[in-house]
């Protein structure tokens, strides 16, 4: 009788000191899809890049060097200039632009996906032989397209035959829901350049209550009144005030639609129709309303820059 109490007594302690180390055990937390708190802060990449017109993959590898960079500085989205693809007004698109999706926001989303950051990016939309869009698309981390949108103001004289303008509607201009690494989300707005000119166009924006507007724009001038063809045009738009014009024109983007607006222009020549000479300057701005603008980049030079800005 003694020695089998021994032998329970024995076995009774063996089994609490293996409880004992299992509860010792740390048992690896799952990572978490939502931010314990509230960030306060979006690091919101510019990618201010030289784009040379037809020049396709030049134009793209610029693109995914930019990100590169961005990626390393932990950038959540980046935003980059108006139809940066082919070139603003560059009637070659009328034959080598391509549909959206296509070739070009496949290669755009493979971009998105190797960095892990969200981009807009501007590009020339060929939908068939009459109807060639100046677009940009929001592709989220993952290489998704979130949103395609069609600039409505398109300057038709400038081009022969111009763009195709898009429709000033809640389907085209709309912010669209982005989550980001953390779990994060925020409603992106895109609009195009000379968009931002119309009331109508931010009104409609403003409803949709963005968080971050993205434009990519295509901002010429000449450095002097008498650079280019164009001369009477020239005569009142010139570098480097016509990049102040720039950021009063995004810090009013910010202001009207209650947003973080994030302007970026290329830096390059415009070799086309009537206004060829006219180079892109730069100046691209991040703005936030009631505040003015926190970051204007580089006067005729190309920079890449992650800016913080804040998510209040």
């Amino acid at each position: 009788f003694g020695s089998t109490t021994t032998l329970h007594s024995m076995l009774a302690m063996r089994v609490v000191a293996v409880m004992a180390m299992v509860c010792s055990v740390s048992v690896p937390t799952v990572a978490r899809t939502v931010p314990l708190t509230p960030r306060s802060t979006l690091r919101v990449g510019v990618g201010q890049t030289l784009c040379l017109s037809g020049d396709r993959d030049g134009n793209l590898w610029r693109i995914e060097r930019a990100l590169k960079s961005l990626a390393a500085d932990g950038a959540d989205i980046a935003v980059f200039p108006e139809t940066t693809v082919l070139g603003w007004d560059n009637p070659l698109a009328w034959s080598q632009g391509t549909p959206i999706p296509g070739p070009d926001t496949e290669r755009l989303a493979t971009l998105a996906r190797d960095s892990g950051i969200a981009i807009v990016v501007g590009l020339a939309e060929r939908v068939n032989a009459t109807t060639l869009h100046d677009s940009a698309v929001l592709i989220d981390r993952t290489g998704t397209l979130l949103h395609t949108h069609r600039k409505v103001n398109v300057l038709s004289s400038l081009m022969s035959p111009p763009y195709t303008p898009g429709l000033n509607d809640a389907n085209n201009i709309a912010a669209v829901p982005l989550k980001l690494a953390d779990g994060t989300t925020i409603k992106v707005g895109v609009l195009i350049c000379a968009d931002t000119f119309e009331a109508s166009i931010l009104a409609r924006m403003a409803a949709d209550e963005p968080t971050l507007v993205a434009v990519p724009y295509g901002w010429s001038g000449c450095p002097t009144g008498v650079s280019n063809a164009n001369q009477s045009h020239c005569a009142g738009v010139t570098w480097p005030a016509h990049g102040a014009d720039l950021t009063q024109l995004v810090v009013g983007v910010a202001n009207r639609t209650r947003a973080i607006a994030v302007g970026v222009d290329t830096v390059g020549q415009q070799l086309q129709g009537p206004w060829a000479g006219q180079t892109y300057g730069g100046f691209s701005t991040v703005a936030v309303p009631g505040r003015g603008a926190t970051a204007v980049l580089a006067d005729r030079d190309v920079e890449v820059r992650v800016v913080d800005v804040p998510l209040s």
